[in-house]
């Protein structure tokens, strides 16, 4: 499921922002707070690093949203996407951290460009 969607939202650019936006940062919030990574149960890893992976591929997914996304699209998204990325940042490996704030980078590039045009 993880990389569907990241891979629509590179292929799609968008689209998948403008007419899916709510759903996709709904599935993304949910992913980066995963508590327990229930869609990789066949792999052999222990759990937390199952988890820290599925975090890092929501960040990802982020990262690939935000680079076609209007400011409309993500803004009443724009407080629980930051927290959430914050709280992984603050809970994972260097992996997941560079991720993160890749992420960030991405939404921040997203909002200025909004307010520079204004």
């Amino acid at each position: 499921m993880r990389f569907a969607l990241s891979i629509c939202l590179t292929v799609e650019q968008g689209i998948i922002q403008s007419d899916f936006s709510k759903e996709t940062l709904e599935i993304c919030l949910e992913l980066l707070s995963d508590p327990i990574a229930r869609s990789a149960p066949n792999l052999r890893l222990e759990p937390a690093l199952r988890n820290r992976r599925v975090r890092a591929h929501a960040a990802a997914c982020l990262t690939n949203y935000f680079e076609s996304a209007e400011l409309p699209s993500f803004a009443a998204f724009l407080d629980p996407v930051i927290r959430a990325l914050l709280r992984t940042f603050h809970g994972g490996p260097l992996y997941v951290q560079e991720q993160v704030v890749a992420t960030l980078c991405q939404l921040l590039g997203a909002f200025r460009c909004r307010y520079t045009e204004e």
